[in-house]
């Protein structure tokens, strides 16, 4: 997995304000990517990242992956 720049260790995500990538709020290399929010969650926002605010917000992560054989692969 490499980031956006090519760099090894995960893939760079870019958290915005807004339903519509709006806003940058931050940008950092996330070696995973592993979102599980559930119901009501209170304060849900800041378990993605902890500076988005409350709302609409919005996430791209950009990088490469590399697989290790040829085939089939779900995300």
């Amino acid at each position: 997995m490499f980031d956006k720049s090519g760099k090894a260790g995960g893939f760079t995500g870019s958290y915005y304000a807004g339903a519509n990538f709006d806003r940058l709020i931050a940008q950092r290399t996330d070696p995973k990517i592993d979102i599980d929010i559930k119901g009501d969650t209170p304060n849900a926002n800041q378990i993605i990242h902890p500076d988005l605010p409350d709302g609409e917000v919005s996430v791209r992560w950009e990088g490469e992956l590399l697989a290790p054989e040829t085939g089939d692969y779900l995300f």
